[in-house]
């Protein structure tokens, strides 16, 4: 709409109104990997730390979760205390992830409000279909990173079946600067 009006409103100004949209609206903005604080709407590009032809399977149950219920319940005293600067410069210089890379302070209580949540990460692990594993934000969608692409077409039919479970194969994304808009033509 912007590009149509003849681009009166700056993307600074787009990026901040964004956050009132939604905590998860201003990365969008991004070139595609970014360092987020805050409640998203902090957003710096960094360099992608994976090949971007590393593979990614979305599965995301029928249910959802209500996200300031799942903050509610976060126990403080159980929060991580790894540092996400220094576990995207690991996964950087190794151009790979392991699991316990893959921390998410926000599963514990989303697995307690939604156990379902805990059975697909443990279902999607058992598979041995990817390198990782892991919930995003406060859920409901899990993420399967790397592994084997040849295993998971298998896979997914398998998982399909399960009544209401949206899937997609996923790849990651790198726009240019000022580019957010485009197409990334990956696809």
């Amino acid at each position: 709409m912007n590009q149509l009006a003849g681009r009166e409103v700056s993307e600074a100004d787009m990026l901040t109104w964004s956050a009132d949209l939604g905590s998860d609206c201003p990365v969008f903005f991004s070139k595609g990997a970014a360092y987020v604080t805050g409640r998203g709407e902090f957003v710096e590009d960094v360099p992608s730390p994976l090949d971007p032809t590393t593979r990614l399977l979305l599965a995301k149950p029928p249910v959802g979760l209500s996200t300031p219920e799942i903050f509610k319940a976060l126990d403080l005293s159980k929060l991580s205390n790894v540092d996400a600067r220094e576990l995207m410069d690991q996964i950087a210089s190794t151009r790979a992830v392991t699991q316990a890379q893959c921390v998410n302070d926000l599963e514990l209580p989303s697995f307690s409000r939604l156990p379902e949540l805990a059975a697909l990460k443990q279902r999607l692990l058992q598979t041995r279909c990817f390198d990782t594993v892991f919930m995003t934000g406060s859920g409901s969608t899990m993420v399967g990173l790397g592994g084997d692409p040849n295993r998971v077409p298998d896979f997914l039919p398998q998982l399909v079946t399960d009544e209401g479970m949206f899937t997609a194969q996923a790849r990651f994304i790198t726009r240019k600067e000022g580019e957010w808009f485009r197409p990334s033509g990956l696809y």
